[in-house]
């Protein structure tokens, strides 16, 4: 079923979408996010995910006879209907939770998404979709741009990964890298109760502002503002969710974001990522397929954050999109 930008923008805060990759209609969903409850958390497959065999044209022989050993059996995928052209699909048979929440129209599929003359470089691609702009991939990124356009907070955006991805990337306001919420505290050298006094001390000393030392007011604006944003942070460490995460760090870094979107730290825009889909061998539907792994991990990972949501009565203020530097030829 074909997707206008209005009908997805009227009911996409409280869809989850996958394969979606233009950067124009990203940046208007980014911008619809304006109030602070409102979520949008993206998510990057890294090294160029195979679409075809994520969405699959599992009545499409073509598929078949050039994909002779790498192709998902058509009695395995998990059927959603067909495309604009009439053309059957379905999902891969590890994106069972993708299928739920796809049956309960809350997850939107749009294939065939991309730029003129796409890159088949992996750095350049992601390049390009983390600036939105094609000509000049080395400027700054459209979450970034986003974010200079909204009040001003060090906690606005969230990246779960220590690298902190060009998308995110800003002239005027730094976004942190928080992979796990519980290792983001104030450091000290010294024993638990001494860095506690050392943290009230270094607290009270940033509060002063003097007017006639604007340097040294602004040091200690920004050291007060590093305190609270400690502690927003501290906020997430201890959640632990309404269901039972999968044990793997994509995962865990989605149980992070839920527990930053359930215990209102502010953020409105967060990067996750899982790795690893420049695959070259194993590719294959079978259970001991490199692929059947990864995109496992994902759609595991996404379910058990879309379920801890729902539990939560956060859907309708999170919108979820996932992207990759490019698909993969037939």
């Amino acid at each position: 079923m074909p997707v206008t930008r209005r009908d997805f923008i009227r009911g996409g805060v409280a869809a989850f979408t996958v394969s979606f990759t233009a950067p124009a209609f990203l940046s208007d969903i980014a911008r619809a996010q304006g109030a602070r409850s409102r979520s949008l958390v993206v998510v990057y497959l890294g090294g160029g995910n195979d679409a075809l065999n994520t969405v699959v044209p599992y009545q499409d022989q073509f598929y078949y006879s050039r994909r002779p050993t790498i192709a998902v059996p058509a009695g395995q995928v998990l059927q959603i209907g067909s495309d604009s052209s009439g053309r059957a699909l379905g999902l891969h048979p590890r994106l069972a939770g993708l299928h739920g929440i796809f049956n309960e129209g809350r997850l939107a599929i749009i294939q065939r998404t991309g730029y003129q003359n796409s890159s088949r470089s992996h750095f350049q691609g992601f390049d390009i979709w983390g600036t939105a702009n094609p000509s000049q991939p080395n400027t700054t990124g459209w979450l970034g741009r986003y974010l200079e356009s909204v009040p001003r907070d060090a906690l606005a955006g969230w990246s779960t990964t220590r690298e902190v991805p060009l998308a995110l990337t800003s002239r005027e306001l730094s976004v942190p890298g928080i992979g796990d919420a519980r290792s983001y505290a104030f450091a000290s050298p010294n024993g638990p109760a001494e860095a506690l006094n050392e943290r009230a001390a270094a607290t009270r000393i940033a509060s002063h502002l003097p007017a006639e030392l604007p340097h040294l007011a602004f040091v200690n604006g920004a050291a007060t503002a590093t305190f609270e944003t400690l502690d927003r942070v501290a906020s997430v460490s201890t959640y632990a969710g309404t269901v039972v995460y999968p044990n793997n760090g994509f995962a865990l870094a989605l149980r992070t974001v839920a527990g930053s979107i359930v215990r209102g730290t502010g953020t409105r825009v967060y990067w996750v990522q899982t790795s690893g889909f420049d695959t070259h061998a194993r590719q294959g539907a079978e259970g001991g397929g490199a692929y059947a792994a990864l995109i496992g991990t994902f759609g595991d990972g996404i379910a058990a954050f879309y379920q801890d949501l729902r539990n939560q009565g956060l859907l309708s203020e999170t919108l979820m999109l996932q992207f990759s530097e490019f698909g993969r030829r037939i």
